[in-house]
């Protein structure tokens, strides 16, 4: 396993477009191929009309500009993700996933590939997209108001090898407040850890502040911005939120996240891994999913973009409640 990062990349006047278009290019980097795209005004087959984050011609940032990728031959199963901008501005995305079959019917100059009904329509679902297809859903949070979303520090890292995570943080610079951004993550589940039944081991996560990693937050019981399949390929499957668990015991309280302290034999901070599933208190779609493969609890609070130690190496970043891969050595900006 290794990772390939794009991080501490400050954006302005493109915003969320320059953000999308790195992560594209990095996945590209990693094994993925750019199926087909357009830049709301030509259409592309074979994924080449956009090639560059800007507006005008052969640009992310235009209204309806999209593209379609697929990852690498060796990922099991084969996802596939499709990225469009919003009407209403660079803020605004629409992201939708595909975990099998993939999208068999052809996009155009303004509209994104979608399955046919033969292929089962309801495999592909939409990560973010509150005003459908034409406004997208509001994910890169800004500082001030319209029409100034989008100054960004960015940070990217996706794994070149099985399963093929990647994550994405975008923050706001400036005085303003420091969580507001963007955050996407597909997280498979460490191979292994789920039953071998399981269709999708995945988890995938998008939201608009990066509060999205603190368990008070979008990774709390509550959190309906963390979701996957439940039950897939059976008369029962749906599409549901799924949460991460903490390390309980009703007789000591809980460990992690944040409770656990440092290690007693080092004095150093660890991390351990996220259990992902559907409680007794869901009601319904109750099941485990897994151990997560990229994000991890914290044993105990950090600063925001602290790296974690281990071993003598700083090979992983401290955000919220929660650590990621991380370059190691390189120092975050946090805007």
């Amino acid at each position: 396993m290794a990772y390939q990062y794009d991080v501490n990349n400050f954006v302005g006047v493109n915003g969320g477009a320059e953000v999308i278009f790195a992560l594209r290019q990095l996945l590209v980097s990693c094994g993925w191929t750019v199926v087909a795209d357009a830049d709301g005004t030509t259409y592309s087959g074979t994924g080449v009309q956009i090639t560059h984050a800007g507006s005008g011609a052969n640009g992310m940032n235009n209204s309806r500009a999209w593209f379609h990728i697929r990852g690498p031959a060796t990922m099991v199963p084969r996802r596939e993700f499709c990225f469009q901008r919003g009407a209403s501005g660079v803020a605004y995305w629409w992201i939708k996933v595909s975990a099998e079959d993939g999208y068999d019917v052809a996009g155009d100059a303004n509209d994104m590939p979608t399955q046919s009904a033969a292929d089962g329509d309801s495999q592909n679902v939409t990560m973010m997209a509150a005003g459908g297809t034409t406004n997208g859903g509001f994910i890169f949070d800004g500082p001030g108001s319209a029409p100034n979303y989008g100054e960004f520090v960015y940070h990217i890292g996706a794994d070149d090898a099985a399963p093929f995570g990647w994550y994405v943080i975008a923050k706001s610079c400036g005085t303003y407040p420091s969580n507001d951004g963007g955050t996407i993550v597909f997280e498979p589940m460490v191979p292994g850890s789920y039953p071998d039944e399981e269709p999708d081991p995945a988890i995938y996560l998008s939201g608009s502040t990066t509060s999205m990693f603190q368990y008070g937050g979008g990774l709390g019981p509550a959190g309906t911005n963390t979701n996957g399949w439940y039950a897939k390929n059976t008369a029962g499957e749906a599409w549901v939120n799924l949460v991460p668990h903490v390390y309980y015991n009703s007789g000591y309280g809980q460990m992690v996240p944040i409770q656990a302290g440092t290690n007693g034999n080092t004095g150093q901070v660890n991390d351990f891994p996220i259990a992902w599933g559907r409680g007794s208190g869901a009601g319904t779609g109750v099941g485990w999913k897994g151990f997560g493969s990229q994000m991890r609890w914290l044993a105990c609070p950090k600063e925001e973009g602290e790296p974690l130690i281990r071993n003598g190496v700083a090979d992983r970043i401290c955000f919220g409640d929660v650590t990621l891969p991380w370059p190691a050595g390189v120092v975050v900006e946090v805007g």
